[in-house]
């Protein structure tokens, strides 16, 4: 096949104008720190760099759900130990209470202590985190335990001592804290409490009975034994969530080790190495410059220049 001068010059401007789509993709490379800026660069990448940034996101939001999860258990768990803390102290009274030798004029003192101290459990039943309420179950926005001026306690309108616990329900407040993964991060306020004849609050008013109006000594010791079993109970309880502390805690950790190793593919996929894309952009500089150097001894030469 006869070579012209012609197709000499359009070889040329096609292999000078692939020279600068290589100088234009390292140049956009380094602008934007990215290996891939359209998607045509390399569409198998793009798919699976989108799934990693999925992942990543998901991450990011488990995180924070085991972050907001673990400041809910921690300030149960203060609630919680409040609470027995309290109960500790009724059972204290009660065992001072009960060496009968003591004045009516010193029960009734000790009983006015022990109304400070159902005042302060039922306080703390009503604890909040912000605005939420910390042992509603599902209601987290208003007061779910409730005094009347007799005294009487109620809990998301349910007397908790005449009504069935087979009946309450059981609303245990949960984080997805993972995928199909939940975590409680309280319990019922009628677990905390109890029902029936174990409901702390009755226990209180059967002590204040007993203290004010001539209670025995044994009766009296009864309810130390009483408050120690509740103890016992709200003690289970904190051990629950030192157990639910511990298994956040690993999952937070986990969580972190997957960041890092996800955000190692990403960078592997998307992000370029600068020392290594200016190298490349050198070469095809000096490709490109030496394209336009033998092009000129090309395109120069003319009809005139052979006529001489």
């Amino acid at each position: 096949m006869r070579v012209t001068n012609g197709i000499m010059i359009s070889n040329f401007l096609s292999n000078l104008n692939r020279n600068m789509k290589t100088m234009n993709m390292y140049n956009s490379q380094l602008s934007s720190n990215r290996k891939i800026t359209k998607i045509s660069d390399d569409p198998v990448s793009v798919v699976t760099s989108i799934d990693i940034r999925a992942k990543i996101r998901d991450l990011d939001q488990f995180q924070r759900n085991v972050d907001d999860a673990q400041t809910w258990v921690t300030h149960v768990e203060t609630a919680i130990m409040d609470i027995n803390e309290t109960i500790k102290s009724a059972y204290e009274r009660a065992i001072q209470a009960a060496n009968g030798v003591l004045t009516d004029g010193e029960k009734t003192a000790i009983s006015a202590d022990v109304k400070q101290l159902k005042e302060h459990v039922f306080q703390t039943l009503n604890s909040t985190y912000g605005s939420k309420y910390l042992f509603g179950g599902y209601n987290t926005n208003t007061a779910p335990f409730v005094m009347d001026g007799n005294g009487d306690v109620t809990y998301n309108n349910i007397n908790l001592i005449t009504t069935d616990p087979n009946t309450l329900p059981l609303q245990h407040l949960s984080f997805e804290v993972g995928r199909g993964l939940e975590m409680p991060v309280t319990f019922p306020g009628h677990e905390v409490a109890g029902t029936g004849e174990k409901n702390i609050m009755n226990l209180f008013d059967e002590m204040i009975d007993l203290l004010e109006n001539d209670g025995s000594s044994e009766e009296i010791s009864g309810m130390a034994t009483k408050f120690q079993d509740k103890q016992n109970e709200i003690l289970a309880m904190t051990a629950e969530l030192g157990g639910r502390t511990n298994r956040l805690e690993l999952i937070s950790n986990r969580y972190g080790k997957d960041a890092i190793n996800y955000e190692g593919v990403r960078g592997n996929i998307e992000d370029i190495d600068t020392s290594e894309v200016i190298m490349h952009f050198k070469m095809s500089e000096a490709v490109y410059n030496a394209a336009l150097s033998i092009g000129s001894k090309v395109i120069v030469p003319s009809l005139v220049d052979f006529l001489r």
